[in-house]
């Protein structure tokens, strides 16, 4: 009986998943991610008072030391978290 092509030497028959249930392990960078929630919650404070997301981004940017990739990512977290406080109300157009 010839070996199922499918099932590599590294993994077992109850291992084995077809290639399109296979997920990605996703790790973080240590380096890159922080833990500190401090600019996404000024980050929230900010939106709610009005100002627009790039004036938010440059003032977490030159407030923290972080990147502009985390600069980014605090506030769209920001508007997760402004949009599960305030979910919009659906319109015509939705």
């Amino acid at each position: 009986m010839s070996p199922d092509p499918a099932v590599t030497n590294t993994r077992t028959r109850s291992e084995w998943r077809p290639p399109f249930l296979q997920r990605q392990i996703l790790r973080s960078d240590t380096e890159r991610v922080t833990r500190d929630p401090a600019p996404v919650v000024a980050a929230e404070v900010l939106l709610r008072h009005g100002l627009d997301d790039a004036a938010v981004t440059d003032w977490v940017a030159r407030t923290w030391a972080i990147d502009e990739h985390e600069c980014r990512a605090a506030v769209r977290a920001a508007h997760v978290l402004l949009d599960r406080e305030h979910p919009r109300e659906p319109t015509d157009n939705d």
